[in-house]
This record gives C-alpha cells, structure tokens and sequence, in this order.
C-alpha cells in the first residue's frame, strides 16, 4: 500500500515536472522568436 502510494507520488511529480519544462520551452521558443 505504501509502495503504491509512493509510486503514485513519483509518476504524479514526473508527469507535473515533464509538463512544466516542456511548457517551459515552448515559452522560451515565443520568447526568442
């Protein structure tokens, strides 16, 4: 149960932070072009 909880955790924090830094280049492309 903890395991799965764990695991949840990780996928949820990976799935968040792929989403921020894809955004994030995507902003910087605006940025500077």
């Amino acid at each position: 149960m903890l395991k799965n909880m764990k695991n949840q955790f990780v996928s949820k924090f990976g799935f968040g932070f792929g989403f921020y830094f894809h955004y994030n280049k995507i902003s910087l492309k605006i940025f500077f072009v």
